[in-house]
């Protein structure tokens, strides 16, 4: 039997009103909170939150009204903040902080702000009656999978349909079939989860054959906005292995692959940690070692090592200087570099055991580390090392009594302060660009920047036209905007451990091309070759107030798009990068325009920051997008870093997302929220002094 509650919380707890509020309370964390984190949940809207809570108002007024000692008992409390004088404080801060919530609110829904379009798009659109693949027409209606006609060969037909699965479709579809593979997070719709039974389960297989072999291109009207990622699988597959692929029922767990614990962020490996049992993941690690004949030497008796606990002020100035004075003395900086990002004087000649390229981590990303984000995973990297890799074990450094091990704690709270303190970045679809006066910071390095939010984007391999590329450097960029009503300035900064062309770099990029030819590339690998950094901002060249836009892998031929593309040195030599304008009609034509953005580059210590500047207007509508404030304006980018063997179709890709310019709020659009304010107050003053009255002795006066 649980203990009775002490009187003073009893009597709040058995109170009406108290129990109203305790409620409403619990109903919106179990909404806003709890909701979410349910399997196949996800956050809740602000109009569905708004509902709810509407739903469960009503019920508590019906329950507190249903007696009327219980309805009285409720009005208790409200009536003492009305009329008690004691409570004057109380009456006055409750009448303040209504009256400013309705203006809030009021202001709130009449400002002007832009967001992203909505997509609604058909998820499944109709198929067309009929298709041509490769040249040959195929009537969809009452298609069947002809390799079902062989049962006697379907087990061969699983076999081959898994190998071409996991050899095409696993960085965006994932090891699990559950939309979750590494480059996912780069897509807007994200991949298809196949684990849902809501997608491929309820469809016919003519139209998965269809949605493979024509992918995002070959979507029609109602499947707008073009930004599926999915490839045009009929350049890459013969109609046998699309059927292959489609053939049979998901793998089991027997079928998938097998890792351990958390995986290797940065990577294709998942995590497994929470997915297998513990058990099963031992038995993993058992037979992943019957792979080496070292385990198999008992004469070794391994130890554990003991780590530390963190110690604290590690965010402090002194701690940081401490780190950093380490981080040099070790030498962390011959690899990693200055300042973090991966381009340290040995970074070109890394390879791992195996002798495949190996980079070194760019530490301003912790979300990628093989080994964990945290400052507690740092530091035990640092004390075991990476095996397999050129990261060694400092652990020896203590033991000989270099540094300390609170030193060396130190060193990994340096490490982890060069990263975003949210990681990995939260991905906002809209980039807002205030309105500024006195000029546009026009270089890089401009001050003003510093006071301009950043946006983060993911960038991804390009998969989808050949030659594929599954191995981009440039993960991600940071933008920022500003405008002052006739120009934008636009800053896009990325890391980069090479500045491109730069012939330190060949062999790397050889060993690179080498390592990661893909099934549709030629023969044999292509040469490593000086070939310069590049960046596109990509635009639709007319903005449009549906959902429609062109394709987000550089457009079409029929539907292209406006680019601005810079380049780190002119391919035909020369000292100066430069910008240009033009119409990208697909990946592989560009139509250079007269009119291009001023742009103003510069690198440092393994980071590359681009500042370009446009006119909002400009005289040629037919081709240029037209900059204008209050509008979600379409962009996307996309990054080649020339020493990672970068150029072409062999580059990293973002989806859409939207620039919206700020404009001034108008005066006419606080009068709303003062009218609301001024109503709120006088409603309140009056309720008030009724309630005073109502409780005034007859014939006080008062």
């Amino acid at each position: 039997m649980s203990p009775p509650l002490p009187p003073a919380i009893r009597r709040y707890a058995e109170h009406p009103f108290w129990q109203a509020v305790g409620i409403l309370l619990l109903a919106y964390i179990v909404v806003v909170w709890v909701v979410p984190l349910l399997p196949g949940s996800a956050i809740v809207p602000k109009s569905v939150v708004l509902q709810y809570m509407a739903t469960v108002l009503v019920g508590v007024l019906i329950y507190v009204s249903d007696s009327e000692e219980r309805w009285a008992r409720f009005k208790q409390p409200i009536s003492a903040v009305l009329v008690e004088p004691r409570l004057k404080v109380a009456r006055g801060v409750l009448l303040a902080a209504v009256t400013g919530l309705v203006g809030l609110v009021a202001y709130g829904q009449v400002r002007t702000t832009v967001a992203a379009p909505s997509n609604l798009r058909s998820i499944h659109p109709a198929p067309p009656g009929e298709i041509t693949f490769r040249g040959k027409a195929m009537t969809l209606t009452g298609l069947e999978n002809p390799l079902r006609q062989h049962p006697d060969s379907l087990a061969a037909y699983l076999a081959l349909g898994k190998q071409i699965y996991y050899r095409n479709c696993l960085p965006c579809h994932g090891d699990h079939l559950d939309g979750q593979g590494h480059f996912a997070s780069g897509f807007n719709p994200i991949p298809a989860n196949f684990q849902d039974n809501g997608t491929i389960a309820q469809l016919t297989e003519s139209f998965v054959f269809w949605r493979i072999a024509k992918g995002g291109p070959g979507l029609p009207r109602e499947g707008t906005p073009w930004n599926s990622a999915m490839p045009k699988w009929e350049d890459f597959l013969t109609e046998r292995e699309i059927w292959a692929v489609i053939s049979g029922q998901l793998p089991t767990d027997a079928d998938l692959l097998h890792a351990i614990d958390d995986g290797l962020p940065g990577s294709a490996m998942p995590a497994w940690n929470g997915r297998l049992s513990d058990a099963e993941r031992r038995d993993v690690m058992a037979y992943i070692k019957t792979f080496s004949s070292f385990f198999a030497d008992t004469s070794q008796h391994v130890e554990a090592l003991r780590f530390s606990k963190e110690p604290g002020g590690g965010s402090g100035a002194a701690a940081l200087k401490t780190g950093r004075l380490f981080y040099d003395s070790i030498g962390c900086r011959k690899c990693h570099g200055d300042q973090g990002h991966g381009d340290g004087p040995s970074a070109p000649t890394l390879k791992d055991d195996a002798g495949f390229p190996i980079y070194a981590a760019d530490l301003h990303q912790n979300w990628r580390f093989r080994g964990g984000a945290t400052t507690a995973d740092i530091y035990r990297r640092l004390r075991t090392g990476l095996d397999g890799t050129p990261m060694p074990s400092f652990s020896d450094l203590i033991d000989q009594k270099f540094l300390t091990d609170e030193e060396l704690w130190r060193l990994a709270q340096y490490v982890r302060s060069l990263s975003p303190a949210e990681t990995p970045p939260e991905v906002r679809d809209v980039i807002r660009a205030p309105r500024v006066a006195g000029g546009l910071p026009g270089s890089p390095d401009d001050s003003a920047w510093g006071r301009v939010d950043r946006y983060w984007f993911p960038l991804v391999g390009q998969v989808i036209h050949k030659p594929r590329w599954f191995a981009p450097a440039v993960s991600g960029v940071w933008v920022q905007a500003v405008h002052d009503d006739t120009a934008l300035a636009l800053r896009v900064s990325w890391d980069d451990r090479s500045q491109s062309p730069d012939s330190a770099w060949l062999a790397f990029e050889q060993r690179v091309l080498e390592t990661v030819a893909s099934d549709d590339s030629a023969a044999s690998p292509p040469q490593a070759q000086l070939w310069p950094d590049q960046l596109a901002v990509q635009f639709p060249r007319h903005i449009s107030g549906g959902m429609e836009r062109p394709y987000f892998l550089m457009g079409a031929a029929t539907d292209p798009v406006y680019q601005w593309r810079w380049t780190s040195r002119p391919r035909g030599g020369g000292n100066a990068g430069g910008a240009v304008a033009g119409l990208a009609r697909g990946i592989d034509r560009f139509d250079t325009l007269p009119a291009a953005p001023a742009a103003v580059a510069t690198y440092d210590h393994g980071a590359w920051r681009v500042v370009f500047t446009r006119a909002l207007a400009t005289p040629d509508t037919a081709n240029e997008v037209q900059l204008a404030t209050g509008l979600a304006i379409p962009m996307a980018f996309f990054a080649w870093d020339g020493s990672n063997g970068e150029h072409g179709a062999r580059m990293a890709v973002s989806t859409w997302y939207f620039l919206a310019l700020d404009q001034p709020t108008p005066p006419s659009v606080f009068v709303s929220p003062v009218v609301a304010m001024a109503l709120t107050l006088g409603l309140g003053l009056a309720v008030a002094a009724r309630a005073r009255r109502r409780a005034a002795p007859r014939g006080s006066g008062v």
